[in-house]
Parts: structure tokens; sequence; C-alpha cells
């Protein structure tokens, strides 16, 4: 995006934004930046071992006089003696060496309520001005939010993180014991540097009762006046204390920046043209991330497209059909092939079937398993829709391995294709099994088997195994990408406990998040375009509120207008969906925080 020059100082954080976005904010950070001021450093003493010559000086032993001067001694002694009455000689300044000490700089933002609204136009502002400050001084930046003390500052300030700044709320004001935890955080640091507190008059009188020293305050307040449009805000700082006000922008341009600043515009939305495109199961993303499927009736399954950006179109959803008629109860993928597993409603022999009828025969397989099953345990309609795995190194050899699950309540299916003939195999996985999801080239199941378990599987049907937890103490399990929070073996995983207690599986260790009650964990990713945090995906309690809850941070990803019916979350990429009761299938990036896409299921006139 080309900015303004007159906002070229904050392009490294304005560019990334919208234009609407970075325009709007451009007068709020010209202002604020000139009562800020430059990055100060601590009075230095002066004392260190001399180190050459920095300059000139007024003052200064004679020892180190200029030529010049001395020249002007002998030839005008007149002149020499007025210089030296009214400190008009030039003397070499001497350099001493100083002690090296790494420069930071924190910034503190209050999200209680006296901050809501208009007074977070004037933090998102304030963040960049201070991180573009502390860059130009060389100095590391950090911030965080006064009322989480316990958390991790974040150190870049992106859209994500923005948008973390501005949708973060807290019911209660900032306390003592939030600053005097910040201040313990801050004091084990070495080197020069700053702390900013940015939030109402109150925290400001609270930090200086609280933090004696070395503080600087940008307190903001709304004027409230009928006919006012800008934002009275002051400057604490070494410098001095500086009041004015910052311009609001036009009205819809601040209900734009408070509500959703970062959309690419509105979703894009396909209408189906038949009613039989509603889905009547759950949602399931296919093992490669790029299709979305659900089940329309028992045999018959559809595959929503999913855009790879915000700014590509949404594709026509697909329907298949089972070819034997057979109600489908798994569904995934053989390299380029749509393979089903389907069973009679009666009872009978499990088939693995190829929906892809245009794939010519070197892609379809049909054939009947050894073993059969009995009748299936309640509608077709109503079973959940499972995943197929298919784990092997080159889809085109005769050799192939699928992995599956029966239902909730049944052990994984290992179905092993041999010279054209399909072995099945789940004698030595007793128990049920909670997940299953597919790493590299390797498939990952959570199950039990005398205590719960992590299982990673070769095309072999062999791999290492990790402990997680006591059989009766361990409910839902869920697995989902995280980038750069992946273990190396087994991905990013969530594991029930009792009493709303979730434990996330993740690179580094073990977490610990706790479900608020009446609220619904549907699935597990991470924050941000790096994957700032592993998050849960949380349903609220009103059943029309998605929210990411990580550790530090909360995101809230909709509220929607409707009740939401099913939620899904993608193992092997950075996108989850959801369906509303009135038919609006959305599909939403984590990685951009934004929605990809939006399918409208409307109803066959």
């Amino acid at each position: 995006m080309d900015l303004p020059p007159a906002l070229a100082p904050w392009r490294a954080c304005l560019e990334d934004l919208p234009a609407e976005v970075a325009l709007a904010l451009g007068p709020l950070v010209q202002r604020l930046h000139a009562a800020v001021g430059p990055f100060s450093s601590s009075d230095r003493s002066g004392d260190g071992e001399p180190d050459g010559f920095s300059g000139l000086a007024r003052r200064g032993s004679y020892e180190r006089l200029l030529l010049s001067e001395w020249l002007l001694a002998e030839e005008l002694p007149d002149e020499f003696n007025r210089r030296a009455a009214t400190s008009e000689h030039a003397f070499l300044a001497l350099a001493r060496r100083e002690p090296a000490a790494a420069r930071w700089s924190v910034a503190l933002f209050d999200s209680g309520p006296d901050q809501w609204g208009t007074p977070r136009l004037a933090h998102l502002a304030a963040v960049v001005v201070l991180s573009a400050r502390a860059a130009r001084a060389g100095a590391g930046f950090q911030w965080g939010m006064v009322q989480y003390p316990t958390s991790t500052p974040m150190e870049s300030v992106t859209p994500h993180s923005l948008d973390l700044l501005r949708r973060a709320r807290q019911a209660g004001p900032a306390s003592e014991a939030d600053l005097l935890q910040w201040h313990a955080f801050l004091t084990a640091r070495a080197g020069d540097g700053d702390l900013w507190l940015v939030g109402g008059a109150r925290l400001a009188r609270l930090a200086r009762a609280a933090i004696p020293s070395r503080i600087s305050c940008i307190t903001v307040a709304d004027p409230l006046e009928p006919d006012g449009r800008d934002l009275a805000v002051t400057v604490h700082s070494r410098r001095g204390e500086q009041a004015l006000r910052l311009p609001l922008p036009e009205p819809q341009t601040c209900v734009r920046l408070l509500r959703d600043p970062f959309s690419a515009g509105d979703p894009l939305r396909v209408a189906a043209r038949a009613t039989s495109l509603r889905p009547t199961s759950n949602l399931q993303f296919l093992p490669t991330g790029q299709k979305l499927a659900a089940r329309l009736g028992a045999g018959h399954v559809v595959l929503f497209p999913i855009p790879t950006s915000t700014r590509d179109g949404v594709g026509a959803p697909r329907e298949y059909r089972s070819p034997s008629g057979n109600p489908i109860l798994g569904v995934g993928r053989i390299g380029k092939c749509l393979v089903a597993i389907t069973a009679p409603a009666a009872g009978g022999a499990l088939t693995v079937e190829s929906l892809d009828a245009q794939m010519g025969n070197i892609h379809v397989w049909l054939g009947d398993l050894p073993d059969t099953v009995g009748p299936l345990p309640c509608d077709p309609d109503e079973m959940p829709l499972e995943s197929v795995l298919w784990i092997g190194d080159d889809p085109r050899a005769g050799d192939q391995t699928l992995v599956w699950r029966w239902d909730a309540r049944a052990p994984v299916i290992h179905l092993r294709r041999i010279t054209g003939k399909w072995n099945q195999s789940r004698g030595d996985w007793p128990g049920t099994t909670a997940a299953l999801a597919r790493v590299g080239d390797h498939c990952v199941i959570a199950r039990e088997h005398r205590g719960w378990r992590l299982s990673r599987m070769g095309p072999d049907g062999s791999g290492p195994t990790q402990p997680f937890g006591p059989a009766e103490n361990l409910g839902k399990v869920f697995f989902g990408c995280g980038r750069g929070w992946e273990d190396n073996q087994f991905g990013l995983v969530a594991a029930e406990h009792p009493q709303g207690v979730w434990r996330v599986w993740a690179r580094g260790g073990e977490q610990l998040f706790q479900c608020p009650e009446g609220s619904r964990v549907c699935g597990v990713t991470a924050f941000g375009a790096s994957g700032g945090e592993p998050a849960l995906l949380l349903l609220r309690d009103d059943r029309r509120t998605l929210e990411l809850v990580g550790r530090s941070h909360a995101h809230v990803v909709c509220t929607s207008a409707q009740a939401i019916t099913e939620v899904a979350v993608s193992a092997t990429a950075p996108w989850l969906a959801y369906l509303t009761a009135g038919g609006d299938l959305s599909v939403y990036s984590v990685r951009h925080c934004a929605l990809l896409g939006c399918f409208r299921l409307q109803e066959e006139q």
C-alpha cells in the first residue's frame, strides 16, 4: 500500500493494514507523535574511562585547547584574553566509555470499562507511535494489557495484534496489585528503558502511587461534548505535561475502526440451487484441508471448496452420490480420488467406494471388506460423518492403507489393500478412539488402551506412542493446526478432563485451560499468522458466539444472529467452519482473522 509521505515514519506498522484504516489512524498518530517525542536515555554519569574525543566544547583543560586558539594568543593576545573572559575558547571534548546496556520500551494499556469505545482509537494510535519510536532508537518494544500481569508481553505490531488490542475488554478497572506485578516484572530487566501507561486519569494517579519512578502516562478521555468530535489526551513524560485534542474520523469510519477494521469486505455468498444441499450431519474437513464435507442424506455428501485467501472467490459446492446407494459412514481422499466407506442400513458388508466416476479405473476401488457389521445404531442421517485417512507414499501404488473409525463407541479400523484385496484389522486396538488426524504422511490417533495415549501410525501400522492420561478421566479429544506450536510427532492436541479442565499438548510441553461453565469446546488451533499461542475454540452459552481463548488473549470469531448448530476445526490448515440454524455456512481463517467465504443455503423456489 502506498502511504502518504507524512505517514512514512510509521510505514512498518501501517502498511499491512487496509488503506482506509491506515489513513483514518494517520491524523491521530501524527498528533500523538509530536507530544510523545523521541526516545530519551537515562542520564549518563560521565565517569567512564577516556576513549578519544567526541567533538568540541566551550569548557575544558587548556591542555586540550585547539591549536588555532594558541595561534590567536601569539598574533592577537588581546582577543585571546577577551575570549578567555567570555568563555569563547574551543576545547577538544573527551569521549568516555559507558557500560553497555540494552534499551527497551514497554507500553501497558488499560482494558477497563472507561476505555471502551472511542478511547480505544487513541490506544491504537499510541501503540503505533511507541513502536516506531522505539525502533528509531534501536530499542526493543513490548506491549500488554494492565489487567493481565501474568501474560507475556507482545513484541510486534501487526494487524492481528492490533485487533487483539481493539477487542480487549475487562469488566473491572486496573488495580494496584496489577501495577505492582508489572513493576516487579520490569525491575528484573537490565538496561535502559521506559514504561508507558495508556488509560484513564484514574490509572495515572494509581501508577504514580504504586510505581514512583521511570513512568510516563498517556491519559485518554472522551469529553462527551454534544458538538465535540475529538478525544482529550494528556501526555505525562520526562519532557513535562502536554494536553492535546485528537480529532476523530468520520462517524462511519469510527464505527468500522471499532467493530471490524481489518475485514476485506463483505463475505462472499453462494446460493445453493436445491434444498438437498443443506447438510444433515456434522461438518468434516477433508485431510488436505481444501474441502469441507457434510452428509446430505444417507447416500449423499456435499463438498464445499475452501477459498485460500480473503481475496479469492467462492466456488460452487458439489454433490456426490454413493454408487451403491448405501449410507456413507466416512469420506476422504486417496490421492485425487474421493472415496467413501459405506454399509447397508440393515447391516452387511462394509464397502470402499470411489465417488469420482470420472477419475478412471486406476482410481476406483469397489470391494467388500472381510467383516460385516450389524444394523446401523441409529438413523444414518443422525450418525456422524467420519474422516477416512489415507497413509502412504504413492496413491497410484498397488498397496493402500486407509484408517477410519466406525463411530464414537467403536475402535479404529485399519484397512490394508494388498494386491487388490482389502484386509481389515482392529483387534490390536481395543477400546474406543476419540479422534483421528493426519500429520504429514502419518496418522495420529488418540485412543483408549489401558489409559489414553497418543499413537502415530505409519503405512505399516506401527509408530511411537505417548501416554495421555487415565482412561476414566478423559473425554473429548481434538486435533488442530498450530503453526509453530505443533509437536513434531503428534501435532496440536486438546483433551477434556473433569470439571471443565482441558489439557493442550503442543511443542514445548502441556498447557492447561479452564472452560467457562455453559460454554462448549469445539476444537483447538493457534492465534495469528505466526501461531501466537494455542487457543481453544469455544461456543458460548448463548450458542451464537464463537471465541478463540488462549492463556493470555481472547478473540471473538463471530456473533451470529442465529443459533450455531455445527462447528468444525481443520487439523491441517488454520481454518474453521460453522453452520447456523438459518442455513449460513461460513469459513473463517484464523491466520487472517477474517471470513474466507460464506455459503448461504437457500430453499429451492
